[in-house]
């Protein structure tokens, strides 16, 4: 229950006594009440900021049926007050009538509960006041009484749950003290005072191990033993397994420097125990000691006895114990119970035989056998005591055989003569073996839930005796045989279900039978309803679902039922009923013993009696919590006064708020809805608590830059960095060389960004990002602002609208510098689930320049973008799918003010399959193409397609793909200018005419794209999320689709590693390699090839998606 709902509970009784006082007053002191008609209405005792709100008052008045001109029926007013009750804003009501002669006065006194208006924290030193303040459930706003027991109580639990975030961070003695203050009449303040006691943390964790009874260690158990390898040693005789001690140091779950609380010395016992157990060991006593002084835990582990537990695994049978290897997995360990128990005998050990034949067939090895070979010290006939040294009790050994999985080859079912294979296909979990899916394992556990699942397939089809052949009434039972081809078969059957594994000889495959006897078929008969008033009889059937001749289903009966029961409930009919009987025909089943869930006749007639009850509407509506939150936003999707009642309505606004991310919790009271007699409105009250809001978030980001955008590392960098290498290179050699390392440059970015979840109370987003980037050699690589405004419900849920303004200085992330400002304005929305669209205008001014040609910025332009998109998003998962299909198309008109118009055209598109949830296919595939309407013909130089980089053909430097004619060879363009000597005079040729000077130059990026990827993903080490990668890349740019040719095409491979840091965090790095490497440079002066491209490129970045 949640703390207003706690206060809620404790005023209402309260009240109610005084609506029972009112009562037992009625026929002396409230007899006056229905003396007449009522004159005037007056609230007093109530002088809160909500009591001043005559809105709020009227809608108070309202809620008790006091209405100027009615009459008052004494008999009502306990109900009424039991309504301002319910409200949860008053601690007491009265009501007073006094008789004027031509009618009554009524005075409606409400004393307001005192709120909390301030919380103040003090002598916290390690905590924020705010991070306190969130593990509290008390919030400024909270009704409060100081008075009341149970708030005091609830305020003494409240320095508990401060305590305990002291006690979990290791200080020892924090005292908490929370002080009601007085404010005025109707708040309090609460000062939470913190007197801080010593932290304590462990400096140091030692583990000693003994035998019970021992002062110290034996000799021979002090070498370093795994738990594996122990008993191995010394030939034939096996001791106990000696622990290693940072082993010891890792079970107890404690660290160097982790704070020592309460809850900790309880924990190192209860996980050193049982992982001791686990390997082993019984009587295991744990005894942790904590000098204070020294600051080390000491702890002491005591042990009894030991077993030598052993697990030995082969993939194949064969003869005798030939072929098992030692087996060590902590999964396997895992289903043995010994750590949960600490019993070794017999009949433990099986269980645990019987554990690992369960885990090795929930994995598809059907065939697995589990032989274990149980010897104690006692039973061990004949053998010498040389056998188990002192201390061992015992030996428990596991072979398991694993025997290939058993992969389903195909799915044959027998008897399904109304239902096709494939609709019961549909339903099953379990599919037959495909390379590029599940492995088609049988599980039989998965089975069992499969098969109920097409009975109740067969249940909604109107058979309500389908059953299994080969079922058994003695439980669950497995037994073997062979069918007529004499193929092995082994028979599964419990109460319920049954089904057979039939094994294909010499083959790891098998066939899974399930035999099914549908049974009589249902249909259904005559419907006939009664009651209805506001529905229709067609309305009626409709919800119901079930028509003469359909098949009867007990399950779409009840489901058809529910339907109609919420559609009256959204019409405000809250009690409505329906009475549902039938009668059956063949066998015939007379409508007095016919039970719809257990008919089981040819032909059921259903009788439909509906009570539709009285309709509620919706009459005062209240609001608490909301203090940043303006009530219109909280109010939005409720029903207004006077609409029906509609309690999937009041849901769907509750998921609304919810789903806004700015409220801790929503809850709506319903008051008047349960009173006698009914009343035909109910008033609302929606509680919120609203959540954190305001956020400031910092993020920091790593990316390569090559060669075109970097110049070499700064000499001191370099220089560090060799000398680091020379001197570990003494280290190992006794002698040290210099290297001359060409390190890439890196670019760095820190983004602080400032975020508001509820911008002006109306549930709007803001964001404020400010994102600086440097690398080695630059101080000044990259600059943003671009402050965002966000509307998730632009005029309708599901219409989102975004206003971004921008500031950009970049000189890292393209092969042009860029500054550009500006503001883009968009909106979306997703049409059907996963299909987006989406519009957006972006005007702007711009100015480039092509470092590799002008050390200055061309002139500013002006643009504007129109940009419709559609988006289809089938991934699992936006940074790094394993599957699933993803395709956008966009189209863009661009207005160049001083160059023209231009449309340009995208197409992309992303699949990714995976095989056996191992490796993951993904392959990419863009096609962009442009249209130009003016003069000049090229798009915008920063609108043109280029490739090359993180973001194309990896390998590659960013943006460093051209153009290229059919020979391979750069397509170059070239102006030219006049030429002027020294003195500034124009230089003459041959001729007497002006001489003029020809620069060649590389035309940046493309008019058209062509590109695409093929990679493959694969685990490394899985479970720290790390992956490797394989990838071919291909692209080709020119000015029109005509002028591509077959050189225009470039290729890449490499490989790459991929990690998910915390598993949301991507860090990428590959290695590209150059699979036909031309031209790179240009002599401007001659058009001559000045340097060939590199050998490859090495592409690294976090916060870049896979």
């Amino acid at each position: 229950m949640s703390r207003l709902s706690t206060i809620g509970a404790l005023l209402l009784p309260a009240i109610m006594l005084a609506s029972a006082t009112a009562s037992a007053q009625y026929g002396s002191e409230y007899d006056i009440c229905g003396a007449g008609p009522v004159f005037s209405i007056q609230v007093v005792d109530c002088d809160t900021r909500e009591c001043a709100d005559p809105d709020f008052v009227a809608r108070v008045v309202s809620l008790v049926d006091f209405r100027v001109g009615g009459y008052l029926d004494p008999e009502k007013i306990p109900a009424a007050l039991a309504r301002v009750a319910k409200l949860g804003f008053f601690t007491h009501a009265d009501v007073e009538c006094i008789n004027t002669g031509d009618g009554v006065d009524v005075r409606l006194s409400l004393v307001p509960v005192k709120r909390i208006t301030k919380i103040s924290f003090k002598g916290n030193k390690h905590f924020w006041d705010s991070s306190l303040a969130e593990k509290m459930s008390l919030r400024v706003g909270d009704p409060f009484d100081k008075d009341s027991v149970s708030d005091i109580e609830y305020l003494r639990s409240q320095e508990n749950v401060i305590r305990k975030e002291y006690q979990k961070d290791g200080f020892v003695g924090t005292k908490v003290t929370i002080d009601v203050l007085p404010v005025d009449d109707f708040s309090v303040a609460l000062r939470i005072t913190v007197k801080e006691g010593p932290r304590v943390r462990l400096k140091d964790v030692r583990v000693q191990m003994r035998r019970a009874g021992r002062s110290r260690p034996p000799a021979s158990d002090t070498p370093p033993v795994s738990p594996s390898a122990a008993g191995r040693q010394g030939g034939a005789v096996e001791s106990c397994p000696v622990i290693r001690h940072s082993d010891l140091v890792s079970w107890s779950g404690v660290k160097r420097g982790s704070p020592l609380t309460e809850q900790t010395v309880t924990e190192i016992s209860r996980a050193l125990v049982a992982k001791l157990r686990q390997v082993g060991y019984a009587g295991v006593k744990v005894n942790p000691v904590f000098n204070e002084k020294t600051g080390v835990m000491d702890i002491e582990v005591s042990w009894d006895s030991c077993w030598l537990i052993r697990m030995f695994v082969r993939d194949e049978y064969a003869e005798g114990r030939t072929g098992f290897k030692p087996l060590e997995s902590s999964e396997i360990l895992d289903v043995l119970s010994f750590d949960e128990s600490g019993i070794f005998d017999f009949s433990e050990a099986s269980r645990g035989r019987a554990g690992i034949h369960q885990f090795y067939e929930d994995r598809g090895y059907l065939f697995s056998d589990v032989v274990l070979d149980y010897r104690a010290r006692s039973r061990v006939a004949g053998a010498s005591r040389e056998e188990f040294v002192e201390g061992v009790a015992g030996r428990i050994t596991y072979f398991v055989t694993k025997g290939g999985k058993a992969e389903i080859r195909d799915i044959r079912i027998t008897g399904n003569k109304s239902i096709p294979k494939s609709d019961i296909i549909a339903v099953m979990s379990t599919r037959p073996y495909d390379f590029f899916g599940g492995a088609g394992a049988v599980m039989p556990g998965q089975i069992a839930i499969d098969l109920e699942k097409v009975r109740n397939l067969y249940h909604e089809r109107g058979f309500p005796e389908m059953k299994y052949n080969g079922t058994t009434s003695v439980g669950y039972q497995v037994t073997s045989g062979t069918d007529g081809e004499g193929n092995e078969v082994i028979h599964y059957a419990g109460v319920d279900s049954a089904f057979d594994v039939a094994v294909i000889a010499e083959t790891e495959g098998v066939y899974l039978n399930i035999s099914i006897d549908e049974g009589l078929r249902t249909s259904v008969g005559t419907v006939l309803v009664d009651g209805n008033d506001f529905l229709s009889v067609s309305d009626v059937m409709s919800l119901i679902g079930l028509r003469k001749g359909q098949a009867f289903s007990p399950f779409l009966l009840d489901r058809g039922l529910r339907e109609l029961a919420r559609r009256y409930a959204r019409e405000g009919f809250l009690n409505a009923s329906v009475t549902l009987s039938c009668a059956g025909a063949n066998p015939d089943v007379p409508i007095q013993e016919c039970d719809p869930a257990k008919v089981r006749s040819e032909v059921v007639d259903l009788f439909i009696d509906v009570d539709e009850g009285y309709r509620t509407i919706v009459g005062e509506v209240f609001v608490e919590g909301a203090k940043k939150t303006r009530k219109s936003v909280i109010l939005k999707d409720f029903p207004k006064t006077g609409d029906p009642y509609d309690v999937e309505k009041v849901s769907a606004a509750i998921r609304y708020l919810n789903n806004l991310g700015i409220f801790e919790s929503v809850r709506v009271d319903v008051v008047g809805a349960d009173e006698k007699p009914p009343r035909d409105r109910v008033g609302l009250v929606i509680r919120v608590r609203e959540a954190k809001s305001k956020f400031i978030d910092i993020a920091l980001g790593l990316e390569k830059l090559d060669s075109t955008r970097a110049t070499d590392m700064p000499p001191a960098v370099s220089s560090i960095l060799t000398n680091t290498v020379a001197i570990s290179d003494i280290t190992n050699t006794g002698f040290g060389r210099s290297l001359g390392l060409d390190l890439p440059d890196i670019l760095m970015t820190l983004e602080v960004r400032y975020t508001d979840t509820n911008f002006l109370g109306y549930g709007k987003r803001l964001y404020l990002p400010l994102k600086y980037g440097l690398s080695f050699t630059a101080w000044d690589r990259y600059a943003s602002f671009t402050p965002t405004y966000f509307d998730p419900n632009f005029f309708a849920k599901g219409l989102s609208f975004r206003v971004t303004p921008y500031a950009e200085y970049d000189r890292a992330t393209k092969a042009l510098d860029r500054i550009q400002f500006g503001a883009e304005i968009a909106i979306s929305k997703e049409f059907v689930p996963r299909l987006f669209g989406a519009l957006s205008f972006d005007t702007g001014v711009i100015k480039t320049r092509d470092p590799s040609q002008s050390s200055s910025y061309d002139d500013w332009r002006y643009e504007n973008k129109l940009i419709p998109s559609l988006t289809w998003d089938g991934l699992d998962h936006p940074i790094n799918p394993t599957k699933g299909f993803y395709a956008q198309a966009s189209l863009s008109y661009i207005n160049a003010v001083s160059e023209g118009n231009y449309l340009k055209y995208e197409f992309t598109g992303k699949a990714f399959f995976s095989i056996r949830n191992w490796v993951t296919f993904g392959l990419t595939a863009r096609l962009g193409g442009s249209h130009s309407f003016s003069a000049s013909g090229d798009l915008p130089i920063e609108e043109r397609y280029t490739l090359g980089g993180n973001r194309g053909l990896r390998g590659f430097s960013t943006d460093g793909v051209g153009q290229y004619n059919p020979d391979g060879s750069l397509k170059l363009g070239q102006f030219q200018e006049p030429m002027y000597n020294e003195n500034g005079e124009p230089v003459l040729d041959d001729l007497g005419n002006q001489a003029m000077k020809t620069t060649w130059y590389r035309p940046f990026g493309g008019d058209v794209v062509i590109s695409g990827s093929f990679e493959v993903r694969f685990p490394i080490i899985r479970k720290v999320d790390l992956f490797g990668a394989a990838f071919y890349d291909f692209g080709a740019l020119a000015e029109t689709f005509e002028e591509l040719n077959g050189a225009s095409f470039r290729h890449s491979v490499g490989v790459g590693l991929r990690y998910m840091l915390a598993g949301v965090v991507p860090i990428r790095l590959d290695y590209g390699i150059i699979l036909d490497r031309r031209c790179k440079t240009i002599d401007p002066s001659t058009g001559q090839c000045a340097s060939k491209e590199e050998f490859g490129n090495i592409h690294f970045g976090i916060l870049y998606t896979f």
